[in-house]
């Protein structure tokens, strides 16, 4: 199963909760992931002093169809992914002590911006930051914290006259075909090629076709090459979370060059 519903569903407890009894009930149905098979609805609304219907609709809000539905995909998340979270990080670390812990992961952070320096395309670079510039309007499509990353680069654009606003991977979907033409660019933002959803392929091609500019820039770049216009590659390839260090780098990297000219 495609876990990106539950991240959604996460995504909604932190993000769009409106009222007390939303935060209650998403309170509730968090803090029983663990045993979720043996939960009932009912046992949801007393916990969350709430009535059955309230918790229903929430359910629905949140993206699923019934609490069952819930449920079968929870239990789903539980084995998959929460078992390769754990295995993934006991196994590596089994024998460590925290000191030796703490220097392999800054190791990990020092590799990966060092892979980024020595090999970054400063040419492409440069071309990017041209194709930009001259772009009606940017849309910046990736993830909440890469999105977030490139805050500061969203104001220097605006700075310097150049429209630009933030897609969540997400809304990628509905949003970007409605508010993209042939004069903007697209800049993709990607950490690791197998949480690229075919949700956003689909929605890329939509606007591609369109004759929007695609500008990808990740760590597998050269998967992008038959979806992008230019691809810029950074960091080490394959690894999962290490490119969070580098893309603060390129975010000001790239607002330092849109005040340049070449």
């Amino acid at each position: 199963m495609d876990s990106s519903q539950l991240l959604v569903f996460f995504k909604f407890c932190n993000e769009h909760l409106t009222n007390l009894n939303e935060y209650q009930i998403a309170q509730a149905l968090i803090s029983h992931i663990r045993d979720i098979e043996s939960v009932t609805q009912e046992d949801i609304a007393r916990q969350a002093n709430i009535s059955v219907a309230s918790v229903s609709r929430f359910i629905h809000r949140a993206g699923f169809t019934s609490f069952q539905d819930f449920k079968h995909k929870i239990e789903i998340f539980n084995h998959d992914l929460r078992m390769h979270r754990i295995l993934d990080h006991t196994l590596r670390f089994m024998r460590y002590s925290v000191q030796d812990m703490t220097a392999e992961l800054y190791q990990d952070a020092c590799t990966h911006l060092q892979e980024t320096y020595e090999n970054l395309d400063l040419e492409k670079l440069k071309q990017i930051v041209s194709r930009l510039k001259a772009s009606k309007q940017i849309v910046l499509l990736g993830d909440d914290h890469e999105l977030q990353d490139f805050y500061t680069f969203q104001i220097d654009c605006l700075a310097n006259g150049i429209s630009t606003y933030m897609v969540s991977i997400w809304e990628a979907e509905n949003v970007m075909p409605s508010v993209l033409n042939e004069q903007d660019t697209l800049l993709y933002l990607e950490l690791y090629e197998r949480w690229r959803s075919d949700k956003v392929v689909e929605a890329m091609m939509k606007v591609k076709q369109m004759g929007v500019q695609i500008v990808a820039v990740a760590q597998e770049a050269n998967s992008l090459e038959n979806i992008a216009d230019i691809t810029l590659s950074y960091g080490k390839k394959h690894t999962l979370n290490d490119g969070y260090y580098s893309l603060p780098l390129l975010s000001r990297l790239f607002s330092e060059l849109i005040y340049h000219t070449f």
